[in-house]
Formats: C-alpha cells, sequence, structure tokens
C-alpha cells in the first residue's frame, strides 16, 4: 500500500477502530489512491495544514506558504503572485495557479524542480468565520515544460529568421515551406509566393546538385555537414558563388530541414587581389604596440597581430578561426557568439570607436583588465571581417592608480597627523614645564615626588609617540650626515641580539663594498629595530632573520604613489623573516597609520608608517615582499651619497 495511501487512512480513521460505512470517506480514499491530482488545506495564514495524495511526505512541507515552495525564479514573475495574492486577501476562489517548486516539496520522481497547478476555494468553520483554503492541485511539470519548449524553439527561430543577414530556406519533403527576405535578394525571386512548394534543387547548378543530395541525406539522417561552397543561378540568369549549411529542424510538428546560404561571389573574384591586401595590411598591424584583431560577420578571428597574441600568451596562428570570445571571460556579452553574431549583423547602432573597458583571459585561464576599441571596416574593404578590434592591456596603469590612490591616502593622512602631532607635541612641553617648576616644591624624600616622576615618564612616552608620528608624516626635523650605513646596521647587531628570543637566528650579511649614504643615523636606528621587533612577531615560534645589505641601481626613474623616486643608485637595507608572512589584505594595508595586526594595547601600528616616512623623507622608498607561512622581507631602499657616486 503506498505510503501516502496510509496517511489518508490515518488521517479519516484509524484501521484499529473502523468507523461506520461513509461514502463520502470511501470515496476520499478512491479518489487519493487512483486520482492523478492531490487535495490540501491551508490555514488562515495559508500555510499547509493538510495535503492527501501529492507524491510527496506530508510531513516535509506541513506549515509551508506557497511562496516557500516555489523557487526563487518563479517568485521574480511577479504578475501572477500578484494576482494570487490578491485573490487571497480578497478571499476569493482562484484556479489553475501554476508555479514551479523545488526542494522536499517536489512531486517530481527524479528530484528535480516541478511545475504544479492548483485551484482552491475559501473555507469556513462551523461558526461561518473564514478558515483558510482547501483545494486540489496537479502535476502539470509536462505541460508547462513542452509549452516553454515550443515558445523558445519559436523565438530562436524568429531570431534567426529577423536577424540573419543569410538567406533561409525551410523544406519539408523536398519542397519549400518557407523562404526570407534575404533569400528574396539573394536569388531575386520576383514571387515568394511562387516558390511555396517548389524544390530548392532547381536554383543549384548541375555540377553540384549530387553533393547537394547527399548533404541532404545527411542532415534528414540527424548529422551535421560541413559548409559547402557552390554556384547557384538566380530567377533572372546570374550565377552567384554561396557558401551554405543544412540543419534539421522540426516545421508544424514534422522534421524539417533548414537550408542556410550566404553569398560569397565578391569574395571569391576579388580572392586574389585580397590575399595581396591582407599581407599588407597583417605587416602594417604586426608593427603596431597595441593587439589588433580582426574579426569576420560572424564572431570568428581572422587574424591577430604580434601585440594580440602575446597580450593572450598564445602562439601565432594558434586562435585564427576560433570565436572571438574565445579571449573573453565568460561573463562578458560577447563570450556568446551568437550574440556577437547578432550584433555584427544587426543594422541597430553600434558602439564603435569608442573605448570598452572589458576582461580578457589569457591562454592560462587567466583573467586581465584591458581597453577595447571597436572599429567598423569600411564597406567594401576585406570583405572577409567586419570588425576591428584594438585592445590593451591595462593592468600596469590599473596598478598605478591603486598606488598612486594609495599614496595621496597616506599623503592626506600624513598631513593630518602632522598637524596633531605638532599640537600634542606642544601640550608635551607645557606638562614637562609644569612638572620640572612642581618638582622643586618637594623635598628629595616626599612620597609625592613618585606621582611627578610617573607623569615625566609618560610625557617622554607621548614625545616619542609624537617623533613617530611627526616621522611618518616627514615633518620631522631629521639630521643627515654622510653616513657608513654598514657600520651603523652592525652597531646595532648586540643590541638586535638582547631584545631577540633564544629560538630567533640572527645574521647579518653584507657586499664588500657598500657605499656612504646621507642619513640620520639615529632615524635609521629606529626604523630597522621597528622591523626587527615586527619580525620577532610574526615568528612566536622562532625561526631566522636576516639583515642584508646590498648595491642596486634604478636605470629609469621609479613612480612611488604620486612622487618618483629619480633613477640612480641605492643601497637597499633588507629585514627578512621566516615568519607567518602576510596575507594580500595585510599586504595593502601594511604601511597605512594606525593599522596594526597585533591585540589593541600591544601596538600603536605606527611601526611601518614611520619607516616608510623615513624613507620618503630620506629620499628612497619602501617596499614589502611577503608569503603566507613563508615570510615576509622589507626593503629599505635608500639614495648613495652623492659625492661618494660620483668619484
Amino acid at each position: 500500500m503506498p505510503d501516502f495511501v496510509k496517511f489518508i487512512r490515518n488521517f479519516v480513521g484509524s484501521p484499529a477502530q473502523p468507523p461506520a460505512f461513509d461514502p463520502d470517506r470511501e470515496r476520499l480514499l478512491y479518489l487519493a489512491e487512483y486520482g492523478s491530482g492531490w487535495f490540501w488545506e491551508t490555514d488562515t495564514d495559508h500555510r499547509l495544514t493538510m495535503l492527501i495524495g501529492a507524491l510527496v511526505d506530508p510531513r516535509k512541507v506541513m506549515g509551508m506558504t506557497r511562496e516557500e515552495l516555489s523557487t526563487a525564479r518563479d517568485l521574480k514573475e511577479t504578475g501572477k503572485w500578484d494576482r494570487y495574492r490578491a485573490a487571497l486577501a480578497r478571499r476569493e476562489p482562484f484556479d489553475d495557479f501554476v508555479c514551479e517548486i523545488e526542494g522536499p516539496a517536489t512531486v517530481s520522481k527524479t528530484g528535480k524542480t516541478a511545475w504544479i497547478s492548483v485551484s482552491g476555494q475559501p473555507r469556513l468553520d462551523e461558526q461561518g468565520n473564514f478558515a483558510g483554503y482547501r483545494g486540489t492541485g496537479n502535476n502539470v511539470t509536462r505541460r508547462v515544460r513542452e509549452t516553454r519548449h515550443l515558445e523558445d524553439t519559436l523565438e530562436r527561430f524568429h531570431l534567426f529568421v529577423e536577424h540573419s543577414p543569410a538567406a533561409v530556406f525551410i523544406q519539408q519533403d523536398r519542397v519549400i515551406k518557407y523562404l526570407n527576405k534575404a533569400a528574396v535578394d539573394l536569388f531575386d525571386i520576383e514571387d515568394p509566393e511562387l516558390m511555396i512548394g517548389q524544390s530548392i534543387s532547381s536554383l543549384i547548378l548541375d555540377e553540384r546538385r549530387d553533393a547537394f543530395e547527399r548533404r541532404y541525406q545527411a542532415a534528414l539522417a540527424g548529422e551535421h555537414p560541413p559548409f559547402m561552397e557552390s554556384r547557384v543561378v538566380t530567377q533572372t540568369g546570374k550565377q552567384k558563388f554561396v557558401e551554405s549549411s543544412i540543419y534539421r529542424t522540426e516545421w508544424d510538428g514534422e522534421t524539417a530541414l533548414i537550408s542556410v546560404f550566404h553569398d560569397i561571389t565578391d569574395r571569391k573574384l576579388a580572392e586574389t587581389g585580397l590575399e595581396e591586401s591582407r599581407k599588407e595590411l597583417l605587416g602594417i598591424m604586426n608593427g603596431l604596440a597595441d593587439g589588433v584583431i580582426l574579426v569576420d560577420e560572424h564572431g570568428i578571428m581572422i587574424n591577430l597581430n604580434l601585440a594580440a597574441h602575446n597580450i593572450f600568451g598564445y602562439q601565432v596562428g594558434e586562435v585564427d578561426g576560433e570565436a572571438f570570445s574565445t579571449l573573453l571571460p565568460v561573463n562578458s556579452l560577447f563570450h556568446d557568439t551568437a550574440y556577437t553574431t547578432r550584433y555584427i549583423a544587426e543594422e541597430a547602432p553600434k558602439v564603435l570607436g569608442k573605448k570598452i573597458m572589458s576582461l580578457g583571459r589569457k591562454s592560462n585561464g587567466t583573467t586581465f583588465p584591458m581597453r577595447l576599441v571597436m572599429s567598423a571596416l569600411p564597406e567594401g574593404e576585406l570583405q572577409s571581417g567586419r570588425l576591428i578590434v584594438s585592445c590593451i592591456d591595462i593592468s600596469r596603469e590599473r596598478e598605478m592608480e591603486e598606488a598612486l590612490f594609495q599614496a595621496q591616502k597616506m599623503e592626506a593622512v600624513g598631513h593630518l597627523t602632522g598637524g596633531i602631532a605638532h599640537d600634542f607635541n606642544n601640550l608635551l612641553q607645557v606638562i614637562s614645564g609644569a612638572t620640572s617648576v612642581i618638582q622643586t616644591e618637594f623635598p628629595e624624600d616626599d612620597q609625592r615626588r613618585q606621582f611627578i616622576t610617573l607623569i615625566e615618564r609618560s610625557v617622554t612616552k607621548g614625545a616619542s609617540l609624537t617623533s613617530q608620528l611627526l616621522s611618518f608624516a616627514r615633518q620631522q626635523s631629521l639630521q643627515p650626515e654622510p653616513s657608513d650605513v654598514t657600520g651603523l646596521v652592525r652597531d646595532m647587531e648586540e643590541v638586535v641580539r638582547r631584545i631577540f628570543n633564544e629560538n630567533i637566528d640572527f645574521e647579518i650579511t653584507t657586499e664588500a663594498e657598500v657605499p656612504q649614504v646621507m642619513i640620520d643615523g639615529h632615524a635609521l636606528h629606529n626604523a630597522i629595530l621597528n622591523l626587527c621587533i615586527n619580525a620577532q612577531a610574526a615568528m612566536p615560534e622562532g625561526g631566522k632573520l636576516t639583515i642584508q645589505l646590498s648595491n642596486m641601481e634604478l636605470t629609469e626613474d621609479l613612480a612611488v604613489g604620486d612622487e618618483v623616486v629619480s633613477a640612480g643608485k641605492f643601497v637597499d637595507i633588507t629585514v627578512s623573516d621566516s615568519g607567518v608572512g602576510m596575507s594580500p589584505f595585510v599586504l595593502e594595508s601594511a604601511f597605512d597609520p594606525f593599522f596594526s595586526t597585533r591585540p589593541i594595547g600591544e601596538g600603536s601600528g605606527l611601526g611601518l608608517s614611520m619607516v616608510y616616512g623615513f624613507a620618503r623623507q630620506s629620499g628612497g622608498y619602501c617596499h614589502i615582499e611577503s608569503t603566507e607561512r613563508i615570510g615576509t622581507s622589507v626593503h629599505l631602499v635608500l639614495p648613495e651619497h652623492r659625492e661618494t657616486s660620483n668619484r
């Protein structure tokens, strides 16, 4: 006995204590067991309270509304849902309300989404008050799918016929049932009505009729014959070259064939001259720095210049003849070849000659930002192509824009920080002076002097913080002098070793001869100390820290935000650790003032900001390389002392 019949029997009467014979009860049982639909009831909130006969366990859907059972896609059809809710609000009967359901509510044996049709009317309780709805339901999945399939088929056919520049014939039983305007124009047909019922073979020259017949039979058998070039004769006696294709479809519910013809007469006649023109064009294209792609009317790439191959990472000729969509991610409009074909074929205005920001897809599947410019070829020029697409990889441009934005942000924060630091320093001087005066008022053994000492220590810490703020804002007065950077770093070795845990190996390496730099030695000590403290925090379980000094040279000016570091010789002081590394998010914000990954109270977030400010104020720059779970390297790059570099 089916589970839902057991449910009905339990619902209308217990088998252990069978009630007296009730015709209505027996009729309900019979309909539930053998009927094609089901019965349902809802409460005043329109939640299911009874479900009999559906191909689903009622316990899974009890208490749910019809909206909760329906798919998100179906709920977007607001028109029908508004009408349905209006009927419920007025407590009116409704009939054949069709909705799509999924999940535990599905009535499909396969578990997929299905469509149901429900009808219902209000029900009243014993006092005559509205108690909800009662009604029936049916599985109409097949009906809906058949209807939608038919609508989709008709829509596709309509779009194909309306927007295709090709001649289209529909044949059934070897005679023409339909032809479009392009077919009338191609074959110079005076009266299209007279062609209905005629054989299309009358338009094919004898030399190609056998081949056309073989293609006809292959398509009828469900195969997809390749494009065929042939000559045809028009009703005015002209001979033309065409490229044809043939497909199987349905027409009025029976098998039919669609024949599509493209006029290639001009192309065939001009083929020799076109080849020479193409060679000249390719020579010009390959000399351009921008990527240039020639796309035909079907969205197929005829040729790419060398720059385009390099931009997208393909070998020369590797994607010739492929769809233009090959170079685009799947979410791009032009990734759809059919869309591209319609876009080119439609007479509607197009975005031509204007820059289009898009994403490109390289041969390895990675995407990158690019700028496209589409230009239509003049009528009659290079008829094998309809569009010229110029593309430029703007990845570097985007990176520079981001770097500029970051630098401007840092500059704005720097100005704000510098102003605050100056004001704060003035306040500290007042406090420091006041404590000095007050201290003279108390004897040496007065216990209250300890509070004054505490105030002085706080003032000292505040002054140190102010110094860091001014260093970040590049408003701190530095005292640069020609300095032996190797000696300065070596002098720090003992201090650094003392602050490090025993489980951290420390090493200083340097090239044979590192030139002098014009810096404030004390500020350099503070900067390197900050970097070492950060490195220790990144290695809680121990590791290795290395300070490496090396020479480097910039052969051209380097843009650092909205400023420029001039080309020349530099000393690169690199502090490297084998710690936890930085995530991309942390790396992007590392130089931001007050940004810290440490717990609150364990860091001001100004360490790296101070190092960055010191580097820029000294005429150099600072950058970070980091990989999670591998480690971090901070490069403090400072310019050589000019007198040294000019020797």
